[in-house]
């Protein structure tokens, strides 16, 4: 009997806690996975040099020419399949790293829908002479798992392997398994034997992880091999920053051209912009840094600018050695000399002086202002989705900054695992109650399937043709979607930019309010409907090539060009920063005699003479 008793209360409370967590299953619950596409700007209609040379040491690269290119370096690299970037890695060494994940070159899954741990990217050397150095040859190399993207498990793993001329075979040397991120670690690999001290010796990174998309990822920086090197010896001079280019504008990353008059100018420009930089020095190192350089550029004529004259060049004093330091730049307004009458950018360059300047010491952001808000920079490094989310809603709140017609939604929808093409939603309008949802407002009859696209392309999703809008004053209204049934809707997610936007999810009448830090590629257009409305952009590629010595100590500058048909002719055209055209001519014997031009940054304009390609450009620094 009083075993009876006992049982009694506790099957109650067994099954209360059943009911608890049935109840709590049925609701609406926020992920966010791993992406499965991400951009490339090297299609596979592009013509690639994919050429075997040998290299002598010392080989370096940091990956800072990733806010230009999205491919390794075809003069240090023989395969294309990481991905070079400056959204993925968390205070890296310097600015741009090599991601590995689970998607290809064309940025594609490997194996859409396999979960299972495999072989996905790999990064292998072009051959290095190593049969005639000096003693001391080192490989060392920066790692990190996981950063912004997905973390792999204990049983996925970072490999590094060598390759010897003389027995012709690939040996594991390094490994690192999965976790959760750390900082970035430095790993030296003094290289000894001597069936590796050849002439065509070759290393590679190998990451094993899901080929189903990029959910187990990885981020190496600052690779360097040379001889006469001692480990103990860590320290190293290259001043880097390390952060993404701040957008100018406060609240938004984008804000219709027609809702930027001279009022909301004032109130949305960024006063300061906040940067950092990693002080890569001898401990106790002193010297003139000038940092908070900037200028702002609007059709070339300069809004602002802050020169070595009046920045600050004693911030390196109290800056920590081997370490990201933030810091603040003092913006002045830069109102548009006239009221736009289109669409329009504004380009800003944030670099520092006083040191010798590389690839990695200037920030360059151009600010599109086209027909819609955005509070995302248009890279998505997650997917976010709602499960058991039928009939709830996707929102975010957008502070309309002036009274227009909603004429419909830019969304990003990236496949799961699987894609989903059976689903559907409609597009949803909340009023704002002092922060929060309030009544719903509109929700269009029309229901949207869903088109999934890859590399960060935006499809329009436009308000029936037989109204003008929905309009809205100028003010918040919380404006998304409704999900139709159970199947999960799979949308592009920043995570750089937090703090920004609200986002809720759920039913009607109990809205969830988001926890996960980031932002919906999601963008409210106004006035007009795009041109190309259900289709999606398919631009033509962009010439793909390489300056060296970048920096330039005498403006000799060598041009790696694409595997050229036989009658292939390519026009460089040399601009300043500020974008005055400094010099133009055709290209031959693959090198630019530039050696007139003054200390400075400089981008270089290559274009082919074949159709269907789009110019390069390429930043290239003069130090002398």
């Amino acid at each position: 009997m009083p075993q009876q008793i006992l049982r009694k209360p506790f099957n109650i409370v067994i099954l209360l806690m059943w009911l608890g967590l049935s109840l709590r299953a049925q609701q609406p619950r926020e992920e966010l996975t791993g992406i499965t596409a991400r951009p490339v700007q090297q299609a596979e209609n592009q013509k690639v040099k994919k050429k075997v040379m040998a290299v002598d040491i010392p080989v370096s690269d940091d990956f800072s020419y990733a806010q230009e290119q999205s491919n390794p370096r075809s003069g240090l690299w023989l395969d294309q399949d990481v991905y070079v970037n400056i959204t993925y890695g968390i205070d890296p060494i310097t600015l741009g790293v090599a991601t590995f994940d689970g998607l290809d070159k064309f940025g594609l899954p490997y194996d859409q829908g396999n979960t299972a741990t495999d072989t996905t990217d790999m990064l292998t050397s072009q051959p290095v002479n190593l049969g005639n150095t000096n003693g001391n040859v080192v490989l060392s190399f920066y790692y990190q798992s996981e950063g912004l993207g997905e973390s792999p498990s204990f049983s996925d793993s970072l490999t590094l392997n060598f390759y010897s001329p003389t027995t012709q075979e690939w040996k594991s040397v390094w490994r690192a398994r999965g976790e959760d991120t750390e900082p970035f670690e430095l790993v030296q690999i003094p290289i000894t034997l001597t069936r590796y001290l050849q002439d065509g010796f070759q290393f590679r990174f190998i990451a094993y992880g899901s080929g189903g998309g990029a959910f187990d990822m990885w981020h190496i920086d600052r690779v360097v091999l040379d001889d006469e090197r001692d480990t103990s010896d860590t320290d190293f001079f290259d001043l880097s920053f390390t952060s993404q280019p701040p957008s100018l504008l406060k609240e938004f990353e984008a804000i219709p051209w027609f809702h930027y008059n001279s009022v909301v100018a004032n109130q949305l420009n960024r006063t300061e912009w906040e940067v950092a930089y990693r002080r890569n020095v001898v401990p106790g190192a002193s010297f003139g840094l000038g940092l908070k350089l900037y200028k702002i550029l609007y059709n070339g004529t300069v809004l602002a600018e802050r020169t070595p004259a009046n920045a600050d060049f004693n911030e390196d004093n109290t800056h920590i050695a081997n370490a990201v330091n933030p810091f603040l730049v003092q913006v002045d307004n830069f109102p548009l000399p006239s009221a736009p009458t289109g669409e329009f950018e504004i380009t800003a360059i944030n670099n520092y002086s006083g040191v010798p300047v590389g690839r990695n010491d200037s920030l360059i952001r151009t600010q599109v202002f086209k027909n819609y808000y955005a509070y995302d920079d248009g890279s998505a490094e997650r997917i976010y989705r709602v499960r058991d989310n039928a009939g709830g809603c996707i929102i975010a709140k957008y502070d309309l900054r002036v009274a227009d017609s909603l004429k419909g939604l830019f969304l990003y929808f990236l496949p799961g695992l699987q894609n989903s093409p059976d689903n559907t939603f409609s597009i949803v309008i909340f009023e704002n109650n002092s922060g929060v949802p309030g009544n719903l407002i509109y929700e269009s009859d029309t229901l949207f399937t869903p088109q999934y696209s890859f590399s960060n392309i935006f499809l329009p999703y436009a308000l029936p043709t037989d109204t003008i809008g929905v309009y809205l004053e100028g003010k918040p209204y919380f404006i998304g979607i409704r999900q139709t049934n159970i199947i999960e809707l799979t949308i592009g997610f920043d995570k750089n930019n937090t703090g920004r936007s609200e986002i809720f999810y759920g039913p009607d009448n109990d809205l969830f309010p988001s926890f996960v830090e980031g932002s919906l590629m999601m963008r409210p257009f106004f006035k007009y409907v795009p041109d190309d409305i259900g289709l999606q952009e398919q631009p033509n590629p962009s010439l793909n090539f390489q300056v060296y010595p970048n920096p330039s100590s005498d403006g000799v500058l060598s041009v790696e060009t694409p595997q050229a048909s036989e009658n292939e002719i390519f026009t460089y055209r040399i601009f300043s920063i500020s974008g005055q055209l400094i010099m133009e001519g055709k290209l031959s014997g693959n090198q630019i005699q530039a050696n007139h031009l003054d200390s400075g940054i400089y981008l270089i304009e290559l274009e082919s003479s074949e159709a269907g390609i789009q110019a390069g450009f390429q930043k290239v620094v003069i130090s002398r």
